[in-house]
């Protein structure tokens, strides 16, 4: 192998991605308001959206998400532990490309690896 190489083992399941925050929307905002009364409503409105979606959604939906976290998690690690599923070595060069990502059945072997690798194997 030429150039600096680094070697990781993944532990979760998926990628990583890189968000690209560039090109979020900015909110838009309400104008043209003719009449008070439709502004008082479109206000009233926007507070029970904005109630419903940032106050009283995270509450109900918190304690489901954790549960599923507490399920599905373990349960991948499981999964690897017993074999169905491979542990990802993943060789990057010296710029943080990825070169190529091998899979080991076990954790022992990935472990091996991997520590093989750093070392210049």
């Amino acid at each position: 192998m030429t150039g600096t190489h680094t070697a990781e083992l993944r532990l979760l399941p998926w990628r990583p991605r890189i968000r690209d925050l560039d090109g979020a929307q900015e909110i838009a905002t309400i104008d043209g308001v003719d009449d008070l009364i439709v502004g008082a409503v479109g206000l009233v409105v926007w507070l029970l959206i904005a109630l419903l979606g940032f106050v009283i959604l995270p509450f109900v939906l918190f304690p489901l998400e954790v549960a599923l976290v507490l399920i599905v998690v373990p349960g991948f690690y499981l999964l690897r532990m017993i074999g169905v599923l491979t542990w990802p070595v993943v060789v990057r060069d010296e710029t943080g490309a990825v070169v190529r990502v091998e899979r080991h059945r076990w954790l022992h072997r990935a472990l091996a690896r991997r520590d093989a690798l750093r070392a210049g194997g």
